[in-house]
């Protein structure tokens, strides 16, 4: 059996539901599997655009309707402490608030496999890029929810390759800043460069950025509050439809955003710093009449400005 032990830490609020979605939230495996099986699809969009070719890789490593999981997925969280967080805190005076796990909260993680079943490459793939880009829960876009890689159970793992990084995480956003590019660029290491435009949201080298700021803050609700000065400025708010929407009319349409911002940790100075992603993926909506790749372009740049940014992976594209 393969088995890999990892622990995490919340950097923000989590507004993340359990199976009663008027009590309390809750960690749960299956969050977490659905976000291991986003960005395995984000890696693989990179390599090709056969989504048959890519739902087959995907299904057999976290299984579908007609087979089991070859990887389980099991969480083990401390004991949580809910908060009551806002949940849009750039407008707190028309912000309700919501139920949240609290920021730095622990958990563990566990990836394994049945008895002579290997770890497959993908399934840490998945979880690194998870670790380093993505959260979970509502508002998971906009930095909250976010999960911090702390350290793994070296003793307790078996028959995994484990990523460098793993093994020393760095403490400080500067030593972050060449993981990321190493770590991406292996992620992506087999793109194909003749790929068009993806249809859905990939770390392609030519349709995806990613920026680490080096300015830090107090807490993730601080970067949430910079990154909404940015997306309701003058310069963007007027594309509003470029960073997601949801329409009332009938039939309704919904389209998440293709920007991905996160908060991550650096210990040595106990502050956080940004992380923010963009996926570029075709858009349509019948007021969207600029070109969207120029706009999300022109985005990306304006993170790099905005937060002493680093482009660690692709972009800007036009």
């Amino acid at each position: 059996m393969a088995s890999i032990t990892v622990h995490l830490q919340t950097t923000g609020p989590m507004f993340l539901k359990g199976a009663d979605p008027r009590g309390d939230p809750e960690f749960r495996a299956a969050s977490i599997r659905g976000q291991l099986r986003f960005w395995l699809r984000a890696i693989l969009g990179a390599e090709t655009q056969n989504l048959t070719a890519i739902w087959e890789q995907e299904s057999a490593i976290f299984g579908s309707t007609g087979a089991g999981s070859k990887v389980m997925v099991r969480l083990r969280p401390n004991e949580i402490e809910v908060v009551q967080a806002h949940i849009v805190p750039h407008h707190e005076a028309k912000s309700s608030r919501e139920s949240a796990i609290a920021p730095d909260k622990p958990m563990k993680l566990t990836l394994s496999t049945k008895p002579g079943v290997s770890m497959p490459t993908h399934a840490m793939d998945a979880l690194e890029a998870w670790a380093l880009l993505g959260g979970m829960g509502k508002r998971s876009r906009r930095v909250f929810g976010g999960i911090q890689f702390r350290v793994y159970d070296k003793k307790r793992v078996s028959q995994v390759a484990v990523p460098d990084w793993f093994d020393t995480p760095p403490a400080t956003v500067k030593d972050w800043i060449p993981t990321y590019e190493s770590a991406l660029a292996r992620l992506t290491s087999r793109w194909d460069q003749s790929l068009g435009e993806p249809n859905w949201a990939t770390l392609h080298p030519m349709h995806s950025a990613v920026v680490v700021g080096k300015e830090t803050f107090g807490s993730a609700i601080d970067i949430n509050k910079k990154l909404f000065s940015v997306l309701r400025g003058q310069e963007f708010r007027q594309h509003e439809k470029v960073f997601g929407f949801i329409d009332g009319q009938k039939p309704r349409q919904r389209r998440a955003s293709p920007v991905i911002a996160q908060a991550r940790f650096d210990r040595e100075h106990n502050q956080y710093f940004p992380v923010v992603t963009v996926m570029v993926s075709p858009i349509e909506h019948p007021q969207l009449t600029s070109d969207y790749r120029p706009i999300l372009s022109d985005f990306v740049k304006r993170i790099e400005r905005e937060f002493d940014g680093v482009i660690v992976h692709g972009g800007p594209f036009a």
